[in-house]
């Protein structure tokens, strides 16, 4: 089980260093922003949440949620934790944005008043249209956990618990994302 846990760290590192501009880890501003938020449940017991952006692969998400969870562990005062219940999912949305594009304006037959007239005089005078493109769909990762905080009895009998301190010293090798 160590090993495995080893791989999952190695794993972590790779997939921070290999980000270009990485997620904006901070708190998220509000419900479904880009960022992480963890909320207490129980004493030792917190559910974890990072929101990666369109940008972002989802072993990038899940390495910041690790990331994360291993502040709040540290935060509580503990210095191992397991991750319970892990979820991440795809958030799929489509998108079209609409592009002013402005063009000369340009009259048919005579102009029938003194406004259209003087209109029709400007070479310059310009009309915006707005035109739609198509972005397409476009994918987000938000992984979910919930993990528990071990101490002393409890650590000594999970081979899965995980060091809050081995974490953050992979993750600041592998440097910002």
């Amino acid at each position: 089980m160590r090993a495995g846990l080893a791989l999952v760290l190695v794993g972590l590192a790779v997939a921070l260093s290999s980000c270009a501009g990485g997620p904006a880890y901070a708190p998220q501003e509000s419900d479904g922003a880009i960022g992480y938020s963890d909320q207490q449940l129980a004493q030792g017991r917190y559910r974890v949440t990072f929101a990666g952006d369109i940008d972002d692969t989802r072993e990038q998400v899940e390495a910041y949620l690790l990331r994360r969870a291993a502040e709040v562990t540290l935060a509580a005062g503990y210095t191992h934790f397991v991750v319970d219940k892990l979820n991440t999912e795809t958030k799929v949305s489509h998108h079209t944005v609409y592009e002013t594009v402005d063009r000369p304006l340009t009259w048919r037959g005579q102009p029938t008043s003194r406004t259209a007239l003087s209109a029709a005089l400007r070479p310059n005078w310009q009309s915006s249209l707005l035109l739609p493109r198509d972005l397409g769909d476009m994918r987000r990762y938000v992984a979910t956990s919930e993990i528990v905080l071990l101490t002393g009895e409890a650590l000594a009998r999970n081979p899965n618990a995980i060091s809050a301190r081995d974490v953050l010293d992979r993750t600041s090798q592998a440097g910002p994302g």
